[in-house]
Order: C-alpha cells, then sequence, then structure tokens
C-alpha cells in the first residue's frame, strides 16, 4: 500500500493502482456498498460538491456525469492551491459495486490528465458474474 498525503488528510492507495504517468498522478479503486446505502451519481454530484464547497480554497471547475462504454460516471475537477484534481465514480453495477479514482496534477499537465482519464475510462468494464 501506498500513503498519498495532502495537506488536510492522509489516506492509503493500493500500489497496484497507484501510478505515476509523466508528472500525473493516478489512482483508481472498486467499492462493494450495501444495496440500502447506494446512492445516485445525482446525489453522491451534489454530496461531492457541499464537500468541496466547506473549504473556501477548494475551486470546483466542473461536475458532470457522463457515460462511456454504457458505464455513468460522475466526474468532478477541482483545484486546490496549485494542486488539481479529477476525482471519478461509476454508477452501480448489478453486484452493487462501482469504480472511483482521482488524478492529481499541475495545471500544465491539465491535456495529459484529461487524456490519461479518458483512457482509463474507456478501458474500463464490469466483470460480469
Amino acid at each position: 500500500m501506498c500513503k498519498h498525503t495532502s495537506r488536510s488528510r492522509a489516506y492509503l492507495i493500493n500500489k497496484e493502482n497507484y501510478y505515476k504517468l509523466d508528472g500525473v498522478l493516478i489512482s483508481f479503486w472498486d467499492l462493494s456498498v450495501n444495496p440500502e446505502f447506494k446512492k445516485t451519481l445525482q446525489a453522491s454530484q451534489s454530496e461531492m460538491l457541499g464537500y468541496l464547497a466547506r473549504n473556501k480554497e477548494n475551486t470546483v471547475n466542473f461536475s458532470k456525469i457522463i457515460t462511456v462504454n454504457n458505464i455513468q460516471f460522475l466526474v468532478c475537477q477541482y483545484q486546490k492551491q496549485n494542486e488539481v484534481y479529477l476525482w471519478f465514480k461509476s454508477d452501480f453495477n448489478k453486484d452493487n459495486k462501482d469504480i472511483c479514482g482521482i488524478i492529481q496534477f499541475k495545471k500544465p499537465d491539465e491535456d495529459k490528465a484529461e487524456k490519461a482519464l479518458k483512457d482509463l475510462l474507456q478501458s474500463m468494464h464490469f466483470k460480469d458474474q
């Protein structure tokens, strides 16, 4: 496990899903959720925007729901000081699992980060079980 640290919090990231690509940090993971706690992407979007608004240092650039390979994703880009973050979360599959991730970069690397997000989302599929 790798420890990713920001000024406000630290959390663990599975090394197998943690990459550094030409100055862009990429991490993703899957989550299993009890069906009674599932939220729609719209509810998650509202919650995320509310969370980010609590810190005046955060600037939200956009938040949108997109579809890639028949999977809906919530994508949010926000900035805190010199760091920019692309956060994403998929809708749940039939087994109550979703895919989440974050891409961290500096503003000059925005094109590289957006391409990395596009490539990553296009490569994701839920396994049929």
